[in-house]
């Protein structure tokens, strides 16, 4: 594979960088009120099936009578730049865009999805130098590709700065739901590789992100990480995501004035066929820089539009979770 190093001093096709609307979250407006949702609500983008295979059933805490959930988005005109000129990689930011997988991932025209999923782990293993890994879900944002995953695995995208777990979600929390996983834990990982991460030295979960379409390069609809240096831990929102059944998961949002340090960057002009991104959800012994900005080592994401391009089609994409394991 060929890392994310490789573009430094590549001449760009044009200047890239762009200003676009990413959305930020509203703090609580009351002591009685949280930041949260219940699955199925309006602007959440997973139905139940997806969410269960992304955030397990962990089960829900108490609140008191009265608690309302709030989730008021307010878009903000961000600056986001064009990584390709930088040297980011996973070890030290979180992140990192893998390039030359032609002929090792199936192409995109050509999709049949476990054959994918066994070879984004396997080039996970490549990057990372883990003993094991496990795709155990995706998410496919394609709804013009029926074929591409079932109803239950489609997903819309999430417009807003937002990570994909949090402190009390089930992966920081292995080791203390190992004991009972069948019950906790997201299906698609069973219990005796559950048992393994728990004992292991170490363990991470990753999204390997692609862009499938619908014209060779993204020149549009992509999407944005943060920087996690420039995040201060004042900047962070818990929120709940809630099922009517009493289990939840949850994630962290962005406050709506934290944005003016913020520093977003992006991969323009990703390869259907050839480019993989991967970002970290969590690990538990974080490498890179400003880890501990969030309760828990995690990167801040948000799909936007390239404002420069309205009439771009929609990206078609697949995000895949990817369980790591270093024996």
């Amino acid at each position: 594979i060929v890392r994310g190093s490789w573009r430094i001093g590549m001449a760009r096709d044009e200047d890239a960088s762009v200003r676009a609307s990413i959305g930020y979250t509203s703090a609580p407006s009351s002591d009685l009120a949280r930041n949260g949702v219940v699955v199925g609500a309006a602007n959440f983008p997973l139905n139940m099936s997806t969410f269960r295979a992304q955030h397990g059933s962990v089960p829900q805490d108490q609140v008191a009578e009265g608690t309302t959930w709030e989730n008021e988005l307010v878009p903000v005109e961000c600056e986001v730049v064009d990584a390709r000129q930088e040297a980011r990689c996973l070890e030290t930011d979180g992140f990192e865009l893998v390039s030359g997988l032609s002929g090792r991932i199936a192409p995109a025209a050509k999709f049949e999805i476990e054959a994918y999923l066994r070879s984004v782990e396997r080039v996970a293993i490549d990057l990372t130098g883990a003993s094991r890994a496990v795709a155990y879900c995706y998410a496919a944002r394609a709804p013009k590709r029926p074929s591409l995953g079932t109803a239950d695995t489609r997903a819309s995208y999430a417009v807003y700065a937002h990570t994909d777990q949090a402190h009390l979600s089930w992966a920081p929390r292995l080791a203390q739901l190992a004991n009972d996983w069948k019950t906790y834990g997201p299906p698609g990982i069973d219990t005796v590789t559950a048992d393994h991460a728990a004992h292991a030295s170490r363990y991470a979960v990753l999204s390997a992100w692609r862009y499938l379409g619908p014209e060779q390069k993204c020149r549009s609809s992509h999407l944005a990480l943060l920087d996690p240096a420039s995040v201060r831990r004042d900047d962070v929102l818990h929120f709940e995501i809630r099922t009517p059944d009493a289990t939840f998961g949850s994630n962290y949002r962005l406050e709506k004035n934290s944005s003016s340090h913020h520093a977003w960057r992006y991969f323009p002009n990703v390869d259907r066929d050839d480019d993989l991104l991967f970002f970290t959800v969590f690990d538990s012994n974080p490498t890179f820089a400003n880890a501990d900005a969030s309760p828990m080592p995690t990167i801040f994401h948000s799909a936007f539009k390239d404002p420069r391009r309205p009439d771009a089609p929609d990206r078609e994409s697949i995000d895949v979770r990817v369980l790591l394991v270093w024996d």
